[in-house]
């Protein structure tokens, strides 16, 4: 079987933010679906057995499903695995007493701005004085924050530096988000990798890892920017960094720009094995 480098669990699609960039990772079924425990007991197995050491956790909102988010969390808690879970942790204090028990975690943390009326305007509701309290919360466990800071063209472009000195001085990662322009008028305020190191003065990229993921040096120093590899269609990056997303009913997404599912047949090891081996034929097929 070809090497899966991680496991991405979708665990809902619903969010109380309802930010107009939203892509929804590419899944938008609407059931409510609860992860079936035998079964994911099945697939921590398969993990085990292949060397699969990373687990991200995505919706929606996570916390939203916390229930789903739970069982994830409670069966992959062990320093075997590399977790990540991306949320608003606009819910987290619900939840603050729970997450302080567990193994650590990397939360890749939505702040869009620290203005409330941009905030609100990015996010549609009025969350941000809650989410800067649940940043203070979350700050003082075990795990680690990285904030993820979609850039918008005239909304918080000119907030950058501001962002910027707000994570350094709380110890967390803050990484500048390029924007997926799902449609044309969405198109008109996606910033673009330039335009971000312009606002921290210029500078040029120095490195680019797998995922989007890029490093580039300014006279403010080094930044972290991401932008999606399916924006560039960059699929045969992908395809080299094979994650394997993982819908609440626990099919195999293998593309985010395709609806086209694998329904994992959870009889025995080699059958799970097989299904993923189909995934990977499935992805390896895309042509772009």
């Amino acid at each position: 079987m070809k090497q899966i480098n991680g496991l991405r669990f979708i665990v809902g699609n619903g969010c109380n933010y309802n930010c107009f960039y939203c892509h929804h990772e590419g899944y938008f079924d609407n059931k409510n679906f609860k992860i079936n425990e035998e079964n994911l007991k099945k697939i921590y197995d398969f993990t085990r057995n292949y060397n699969i050491t990373h687990i991200s956790i995505t919706g929606g909102e996570p916390f939203a499903y916390w229930d789903n988010t739970k069982k994830i969390l409670s069966q992959f808690n062990s320093e075997f695995y590399i977790k990540t879970l991306n949320s608003n942790i606009s819910l987290i204090d619900r939840y603050i007493d729970e997450l302080q028990k567990l193994n650590p975690i990397e939360f890749h943390i939505n702040l869009s701005s620290l203005n409330e009326k941009a905030h609100e305007k990015i996010i549609g509701g009025k969350y941000l004085s809650h989410v800067l309290n649940n940043l203070e919360l979350l700050k003082n466990t075990n795990h680690k924050i990285c904030l993820n800071i979609p850039v918008i063209n005239g909304i918080n472009l000119h907030e950058l530096r501001d962002l910027y000195y707000y994570s350094k001085s709380r110890g967390f990662i803050p990484r500048f988000l390029v924007l997926m322009p799902i449609t044309d008028e969405l198109n008109k305020n996606v910033a673009t990798i330039e335009t971000i190191i312009e606002e921290f003065g210029g500078g040029s990229i120095i490195s680019k890892y797998s995922y989007g993921l890029y490093k580039a040096k300014t006279e403010l120093g080094i930044i972290d920017i991401t932008k999606c590899l399916c924006d560039d269609m960059e699929c045969e990056i992908c395809k080299a960094n094979t994650y394997m997303h993982l819908t609440p009913n626990l099919d195999i997404k293998y593309c985010m720009k395709m609806d086209d599912l694998v329904k994992i047949n959870f009889e025995n090891e080699e059958t799970i094995e097989k299904s993923f081996d189909e995934a990977n034929k499935r992805l390896e097929l895309i042509k772009r």
